[in-house]
C-alpha cells in the first residue's frame, strides 16, 4: 500500500492522489497496527481441550468402576475361601 503513495507530489499525480481517501487510509493503517494477534488454530485448540477433558473423565470413570469390580471380586474370593475351609 505504501508503494502506491508517491515520494514526491507532482502535478500529474495530483488527480491520482485525490482518489485516495486519506481518512480511510489512516484508519486502516491504525487498525492494522493495533490489531490483536489472532491464533489461527484457536478453534481447534479449544476443541482438542474439550476432547482431552472428555477422554480424561471417561478414563477416570472406568478406573472407578474397575476399582469397584476389584473390590467385589476380592470379597467374593474371600467368601469362597472361607466356605471351602
Amino acid at each position: 500500500m505504501q508503494k502506491a503513495l508517491p515520494d514526491k507530489i507532482q502535478q500529474y499525480l495530483v488527480e491520482k492522489l485525490q482518489l485516495f481517501n486519506f481518512k480511510i487510509l489512516q484508519d486502516s493503517l491504525l487498525a492494522h497496527q493495533n490489531r490483536e494477534i489472532v491464533d489461527a488454530f484457536e478453534y481447534f485448540d479449544r476443541k482438542n481441550k474439550e476432547r482431552i477433558y472428555s477422554i480424561k473423565d471417561t478414563i477416570l470413570g472406568q478406573k472407578k468402576e474397575l476399582v469397584k469390580v476389584k473390590e467385589i471380586l476380592e470379597s467374593m474370593c474371600e467368601n469362597n475361601v472361607g466356605l471351602k475351609s
